[in-house]
């Protein structure tokens, strides 16, 4: 019994130590010029405003995310968080989240 209980433990850890991709980065438009913050992957990426320094950032408009990573213009400095959400721990797939 005793390996068995082993065996499925081990399982568990392989499927759940999959890579993470989190984090936060700074991102800011110098002099209103238009900038790219490098960040691979990008557009699989769920990205989103954390801190707007000078209150001019608006998705679409003064900043945004395409397949090289996220871009700021006219004054947008930031901070953003992103997450890329393939990386789930494989078990939490299957559990719905907080209220759905």
């Amino acid at each position: 019994m005793r390996p068995l209980v082993v065996s499925i433990l081990g399982l568990a850890f392989l499927f759940s130590a999959q890579r993470c991709e989190a984090g936060e980065f700074s991102c800011n438009s110098i002099d209103g010029e238009f900038t790219r913050c490098a960040l691979r992957d990008a557009h699989k990426m769920k990205v989103k405003l954390k801190l707007d320094r000078e209150g001019g950032c608006k998705r679409g408009d003064t900043w945004g995310v395409d397949a090289d990573g996220v871009w700021v213009d006219m004054g947008c400095r930031a901070v953003f968080a992103y997450k890329d959400p393939a990386t789930r721990t494989w078990w939490r797939r299957f559990v719905p989240k907080f209220g759905q």
